[in-house]
């Protein structure tokens, strides 16, 4: 049985249907997680990639040490990543964000997932627009798993890099409004 999350956002938002292609070679990566919790602890620094981190930078990190390749062969604007699929394909059932509800069951760990919020980033697009309200990225993060269905996140909040369950924490900080999610393809 799924874990649905319901929390309040954008009015009239509502999780829109999915029209991405189920691609059979898109199944997670929990190596990408092992590398994550490595920087458990490390404290947060705005645009930081070591030996400080911030959101990026730890999900970067994480994707250069479970060999994924280079974290500076992937681009720094989230609209450009998610374009080009450089850290993998939306995840069928999120795409192309999920908001009002969000069913927890549809991610498997090594997710990437991208926090939406209205506030604008003049140096590029919305990523996603739902009922007329262009959506930001803010932050990101990686989901890990167990039955907290937790992330792990360079998080400005805790002022570190932190492990934490993703329903609480999205309640929690109501800015953002959205998320998007991308599945790394299989190793």
């Amino acid at each position: 049985m799924g874990c649905l999350l319901l929390w309040s956002l954008v009015p009239g938002c509502a999780f829109a249907p999915d029209t991405t292609p189920a691609l059979d070679e898109a199944v997670g990566d929990p190596t990408l997680v092992s590398a994550a919790r490595n920087y458990l602890g490390r404290l947060y620094t705005f645009g930081a990639r070591g030996p400080d981190l911030d959101c990026m930078g730890l999900v970067f990190l994480a994707w250069t040490d479970a060999g994924r390749g280079p974290w500076q062969s992937l681009s720094v604007n989230p609209t450009e990543i998610v374009a080009k699929r450089q850290l993998g394909t939306p995840i069928p059932g999120l795409s192309p964000a999920a908001s009002r509800t969000l069913d927890l069951s549809l991610f498997q760990p090594g997710d990437v997932i991208f926090f939406l919020s209205d506030a604008e980033n003049p140096r590029e697009p919305a990523l996603v627009t739902l009922q007329d309200v262009p959506l930001w990225v803010a932050h990101m993060g990686m989901y890990s798993g167990g039955p907290d269905h937790d992330f792990i996140v360079g998080d400005h909040y805790a002022g570190q890099v932190v492990e934490e369950p993703l329903a609480p924490y999205l309640a929690l900080h109501d800015i953002y409004l959205a998320v998007y999610a991308v599945r790394p393809p299989a190793r």
